[in-house]
């Protein structure tokens, strides 16, 4: 895709981005560099987000109840049935995306990945300036991408000797 590109994954009710690939149109955001391995709300992020729709709604109570629903920017979700509603259509579309809801000017997509067992291990993201993502490219383009590389990791992981 030319962007960010993140395997991301849940650690005590936060999200850590375990890897970073950036690509020619991903420019270089210090913002970004220091994501890697720092701990970030879960409700922030697609990739947080695509994690928090894979689970149980009791988890995902506790969760908020331990961390928040802090606003980073105006579409940052604050209100826990708006979320719950999300984390419903992320469920149904297979998908989550971050509208400029932790930095503005910045929007990513995300899939979760799921180990064999069905429990979502992790999440992939494409991120970028919102500039660079016209508007069939974040919802058509862009998903089926993240889409197919969380498919690929799941084959993988699941053709694995691992299981978690």
């Amino acid at each position: 895709t030319g962007h960010y590109v993140h395997l991301f994954t849940e650690e005590k009710g936060l999200g850590v981005n375990i890897y970073e690939s950036r690509g020619e149109h991903a420019g270089d955001y210090e913002y970004q560099s220091r994501k890697l391995q720092q701990r970030e709300p879960l409700h922030i992020t697609a990739s947080g987000k695509a994690i928090l729709a894979s689970l149980d709604r009791p988890d995902v109570e506790k969760i908020l109840d331990r961390h928040g629903l802090e606003r980073y920017t105006e579409n940052t979700i604050t209100d826990e049935s708006t979320l719950f509603e999300e984390l419903d259509r992320i469920q149904n579309q297979g998908y989550a995306v971050n509208d400029e809801e932790e930095i503005v000017g910045f929007q990513a997509v995300a899939a979760p990945i799921q180990a064999k067992s069905g429990v979502v291990v992790g999440s992939i993201s494409v991120a970028g300036p919102a500039r660079f993502f016209g508007n069939q490219e974040f919802t058509e383009e862009i998903p089926k991408q993240v889409l197919n590389a969380a498919n690929m990791i799941q084959v993988n992981i699941n053709m694995s000797d691992v299981d978690y």
